[in-house]
């Protein structure tokens, strides 16, 4: 610009100057949106598949502590941490696959070694990080429950949006989607309408871990 228009020093000066304090704002507000316990946050990539199973491992005790874990609790955990890649486990592509496989671990004795390394991965792989998912889920919400479908029973809208993002997560379509043949043969038997009166806050930990190892 300065040789094809002829800018002058004091225009450049007052761009840059500009410029500069763009940057500042800009980052003074991603500091203002980022919440305060960030770096504690970044380590939750820590409980990946890729991650857990190295031979040496980083330390988890202040997220242990962020969830204010008792003592005797955060030194459980972390046994069991550094004691994981010693097992040689089958799904080692999939996160919530590999955790819900350690779950469901169990020793010659039939003891789970890490179940509270694994409950408590999987609760924290669950949390909603930001209220991107939230939004999207009210969204889905509005298309299920209309006013002309107000009515419509709380267990039914959580397998209707369950099926949703079910399909979603396989890059499926309900116009695509195979139904597994053993469904196709409970239709119209008694055994289809057996978990009519699930009740969601008695579920045991094993059989919600049995459902995302399933998905």
């Amino acid at each position: 610009m300065k040789s094809s228009s002829g800018l002058t020093e004091e225009s450049e000066k007052y761009i840059r100057t500009i410029c500069t304090n763009f940057v500042v704002v800009l980052i003074n507000q991603l500091k203002q949106r980022l919440p305060d316990n960030f770096d504690t946050i970044k380590k939750v990539n820590m409980f990946s598949v890729g991650n857990v199973l190295r031979a040496s491992h980083e330390e988890i005790e202040d997220v242990l502590k962020h969830f204010n874990y008792s003592d005797d609790m955060i030194e459980k955990i972390i046994i069991q941490y550094n004691r994981i890649n010693f097992v040689k486990w089958n799904n080692i592509s999939n996160t919530m696959q590999f955790w819900a496989e350690v779950q469901t671990y169990t020793d010659a004795g039939g003891n789970k070694l890490f179940s509270d390394l694994a409950e408590f991965a999987l609760h924290l792989l669950s949390l909603p990080w930001s209220n991107a998912d939230v939004e999207r889920l009210f969204s889905q919400l509005n298309l299920v429950k209309t006013k002309l479908r107000n009515s419509i029973h709380l267990i039914t809208i959580n397998a209707i949006l369950s099926i949703r993002y079910g399909l979603k997560r396989h890059n499926k379509c309900c116009t695509d989607y195979e139904i597994p043949r053993s469904y196709l043969k409970m239709i119209g038997t008694n055994k289809a309408y057996e978990n009519q009166s699930i009740d969601y806050n008695n579920q045991s930990d094993d059989n919600l871990y049995k459902i995302i190892n399933e998905l």
